[in-house]
């Protein structure tokens, strides 16, 4: 995520510094958004990690979740921003709609990382790290592996050409 997160800022600086606005660029970039991000790891939290803290009354837990959840919608609200900017060529709109977008993922995937993920190790008994383990392999199972593959490649892509290359993912 942070790969693609850091190709969205570098390109957002350089259409602010007057760069073209290259919507296939974008285009690959919002498909990535889109299908890894929230459908695949913001549901993922969603449907099994936020019920079963929740179901395992781990209360402690609820602000960080519940904080969690405000920035998926939160995020979701900026893609569309970017998507109607994207839309509208308005590079500048774009740029920073974009730049406000990394931001806040970067702040959210440290929220995950540094708050929520340690506490969660450290409050989940084997047993219930396990059963979270199963209902995360479960989740991934209905996940399209094409999907999936196709989100890393373009992942792996946007982070080593340069934007007036022609995609080949």
């Amino acid at each position: 995520m942070l790969t693609v997160v850091d190709a969205m800022e570098r390109e957002s600086r350089r259409m602010l510094a007057g760069s073209n606005l290259e919507p296939e660029f974008w285009r690959r970039v919002v498909e990535f958004l889109e299908h890894f991000l929230d459908r695949l790891h913001h549901e993922k939290e969603e449907s099994v990690l936020f019920p079963e803290l929740h179901r395992l009354g781990l209360t402690e837990h609820i602000d960080s979740v519940m904080a969690l959840s405000a920035e998926h919608a939160d995020g979701r609200r900026m893609m569309r921003t970017i998507l109607e900017a994207l839309a509208r060529r308005d590079a500048n709109r774009l740029s920073h709609a974009s730049i406000g977008f990394c931001r806040r993922e970067r702040q959210h995937i440290a929220r995950e990382e540094d708050q929520l993920l340690p506490a969660c190790l450290k409050a989940l008994a084997s047993e219930h790290a396990a059963r979270l383990g199963q209902a995360f392999e479960a989740h991934r199972e209905t996940v399209d592996p094409a999907i999936l593959a196709r989100c890393r490649g373009i992942a792996r892509h946007i982070s080593t050409v340069e934007v007036f290359e022609t995609f080949a993912v």
